[in-house]
């Protein structure tokens, strides 16, 4: 099975940009922190569509690389979806480029 070109870099760039409003939206450092600080609605949203990962973290707790073990897991959870969304809107453009009509 051959992956297109499309779905490389979809997927990848769906999960990259995920975790970039992941770490605005919930991170300490981010210029959005003040501002989230008082307005809970969105993180919180944000945690709920997170939730697989937490609990895996919570659930196999190590002290050391929790962090980074949650953004890798919430990298891969929004590359999963993205590939989903990916082989939708590539298969789409993919029949546009052979059959124009």
């Amino acid at each position: 099975m051959v992956i297109s070109k499309c779905r490389t870099i979809l997927s990848p760039g769906i999960a990259l940009g995920a975790c970039f409003i992941n770490w605005l939206i919930m991170g300490e450092s981010s210029p959005l922190a003040d501002y989230f600080l008082y307005h809970v609605e969105i993180p919180n949203l944000w945690r709920v569509l997170h939730i697989l990962p937490y609990l895996f973290v919570v659930i196999f707790r190590t002290q050391i690389i929790e962090v980074a073990i949650y953004y890798f897991l919430v990298f891969l959870q929004w590359l999963l979806l993205g590939y989903v969304v990916a082989l939708l809107v590539c298969r789409r453009a993919e029949r546009l480029k052979v059959n124009p009509t």
